[in-house]
């Protein structure tokens, strides 16, 4: 049975279907010219600015619309991304400079760390720093070396969030933060979804390599394979991962081989669904070839449909129901693991997600009793928008 996605609304304004033709990958810019050009004499520019802005997508998409032949954006329309673009070079060169730094005193400890996203990736698939801002650093380290990789920075300054405590956020990462102002925090992954626990991160690492000077890569089908699961683990909310995606893949898609997500998906049965569902969401928004790379088969059935269903590009449902999409890619123990994430959260989870403090134990103990119902709600609602659909 093959995993489908309904399409988005049919009826889309002409910045956001716009944003959604420019995110793609080159194949579908390429075959979207007319239409690409249409869409530029129609948007209203300040709203394409709100809209490129409120995906987080200026840098990307933005350049593109200022690269289009034919079209005539308008002087206000391009200052605003070129204000965009060198506003976010400078912050996005202190992490760059940060990520360099970590990862180096990581591996002269014997700690390999692997750069998951961020700007070494904005660099090499976007050509620009400042294309692709980040709020932080993720590192990808061995689960059995993440203590060792909390004393290396501790040498330099970080010390463990106010979140470092919370047994559910401890089993995707630690997160550190620095006693100086203006250094990015960190977050050390133990892994970088929920559907395995340890095992891909750990075979990630051992065919990762680093070349003399450079930082630690993952081998391109990993890299592939890692961003589809960040997709997936986030719900399928928002264009920026399947924008990379994107732009991962006309970069390096030339380098895989036929299935080249096959034999992972086969050593790690339990990332079949998620790898599969979020290729064709990624195939259905940007244009990635998902049957050239995996059986889409072979992760079928109602809730990897539903899970496709709930893809939310624009931003338009909230993070409520993207939350619905790893429950439904999970199986057997990440299926128990997301139940007590988001079905019986502890305290302290809900006290963050509400802005609560922690003192205010009735509301907070409240929240807690009430979150199933809400949880099955969702679901409910999620299902029976996605049978009219």
């Amino acid at each position: 049975m093959t995993v489908t996605m309904s399409s988005w609304p049919p009826m889309l304004w002409p910045e956001d279907e716009l944003i959604l033709r420019l995110a793609g990958t080159r194949r579908k810019r390429a075959t979207s010219v007319r239409r690409v050009e249409r869409l530029i004499g129609e948007a209203e520019p300040a709203v394409l600015e709100r809209r490129m802005d409120a995906l987080r997508l200026t840098g990307v998409v933005g350049r593109r619309v200022l690269e289009v032949p034919s079209a005539t954006p308008g002087v206000e329309l391009a200052g605003h991304v070129s204000a965009w673009l060198e506003g976010h070079r400078a912050r996005s060169q202190v992490y760059a400079l940060t990520l360099r730094s970590v990862c180096d005193r990581l591996e002269d400890a014997g700690v390999p760390a692997l750069p998951l996203k961020g700007q070494d990736l904005a660099l090499r698939i976007h050509g620009d720093l400042g294309a692709r801002p980040s709020a932080d650093i993720d590192v990808l380290v061995a689960a059995d070396q993440l203590p060792a990789a909390v004393e290396v920075l501790a040498a330099i300054g970080y010390r463990p969030s106010a979140r470092a405590d919370e047994p559910w956020l401890l089993e995707l990462h630690h997160e550190v933060i620095h006693a100086g102002s203006g250094m990015p925090p960190v977050e050390l992954h133990r892994r970088v979804e929920w559907y395995d626990g340890e095992a891909f991160a750990a075979a990630v690492l051992r065919r990762s390599a680093r070349s003399p000077g450079a930082l630690r890569r993952a081998a391109p089908a990993d890299e592939l394979a890692i961003l589809l699961l960040i997709f997936a683990r986030d719900g399928f909310a928002g264009l920026r991962l399947p924008a990379d995606i994107a732009a991962w893949w006309d970069r390096y898609g030339g380098e895989l081989a036929p299935r080249a997500l096959e034999p992972i998906a086969e050593a790690h049965p339990s990332l079949a669904r998620a790898l599969a569902t979020a290729a064709v969401v990624a195939e259905r928004l940007v244009a990635l070839p998902a049957s050239d790379l995996l059986k889409i088969d072979s992760a079928g059935g109602r809730r990897s449909r539903l899970a496709a269903r709930l893809a939310d590009p624009l931003l338009q449902r909230g993070w409520p129901e993207a939350t619905l999409v790893d429950g439904l890619l999970s199986d057997g123990p990440a299926l128990r693991a997301w139940a007590r994430r988001r079905v019986l959260p502890p305290r302290g989870h809900v006290a963050f997600t509400h802005g609560l403090r922690p003192t205010l134990t009735v509301r907070i103990a409240a929240l807690q009793a009430t979150q199933p119902l809400r949880v099955g709600a969702r679901l409910a609602w999620a299902a029976l928008g996605a049978r009219r659909s």
